[in-house]
């Protein structure tokens, strides 16, 4: 796991996808006791430079064409067995209907402003935003309720499973969105999940399937985000009042 510092003499803050554990809840709340503490209470710029932010990078997603051809084309798997012979041997044939992986790129480029701790528009950094600045405490329980849609989201068991032997307990579509966005990297931190990428790519059924999920839940993820800008536009209307 990596550590990045947040504000000098801060408490760090952890690299996650937005999911809200108990340790993780913790962290949330040493930050803002630190931050209380040192009399910082949420600077109003900082928070709408944050909402701001996340709203520039919403509109990004929104632009680009992965949500467009994704509701063109759809995301099918189907896998048929052909050539059956007495023995029950046979082959199968996979054929996809799923957004082309350049479109799929852009989108992973964008995500990482929300989903990466580093960049001040983060979900568990707008946590802050909003648990901090009280003027937004109206809006709270809301964004509250999306980012625990982003969790339930992201902890969701795949189906189906990987077969045994590939991945240690239950591969969860937060375990996908790690796998494709950091195991495809020619350096990736994570060897088990380069190997991991790899062998799904190299296995045709197994590279249909685990695609077409999580282009599935980069649609969540966006829909999710969308929900939030919409929420962030009353935020900042309250703060530049």
């Amino acid at each position: 796991m990596t550590l990045v510092p947040s504000v000098d003499g801060a408490p760090d803050t952890f690299v996650t996808f937005g999911i809200s554990s108990t340790s993780r809840l913790a962290k949330d709340r040493e930050w803002t006791e630190w931050t209380l503490s040192q009399g910082r209470e949420m600077n109003s710029d900082r928070a709408l430079a944050a909402l701001m932010l996340f709203n520039q990078k919403a509109e990004r997603l929104k632009n680009l064409s992965f949500a467009n051809k994704y509701a063109t084309s759809g995301n099918r798997v189907v896998i048929r067995a052909t050539n059956i012979q007495s023995s029950g041997s046979g082959d199968l044939e996979v054929k996809t209907t799923r957004v082309d992986d350049e479109s799929t790129d852009a989108v992973v480029l964008t995500l990482r402003f929300f989903i990466q701790d580093n960049e001040s528009c983060s979900f568990r950094n707008l946590s802050k935003v909003y648990g901090t600045e009280q003027r937004l405490s109206v809006l709270a329980p809301e964004f509250e309720h999306h980012r625990s849609r982003l969790n339930v989201l992201l902890q969701t068991a795949s189906e189906p499973q990987p077969p045994k032997g590939q991945f240690e307990g239950t591969l969860c579509l937060v375990d996908i969105l790690h796998t494709f966005v950091y195991g495809s990297l020619a350096h990736a931190a994570d060897p088990k999940k380069k190997e991991l990428f790899e062998r799904w790519m190299n296995e045709p059924v197994a590279e249909a399937i685990f695609t077409a999920a999580f282009q599935r839940l980069l649609m969540g993820m966006i829909q999710i985000i969308d929900a939030v800008a919409r929420l962030n536009v009353k935020a900042i209307h309250i703060l530049k009042g």
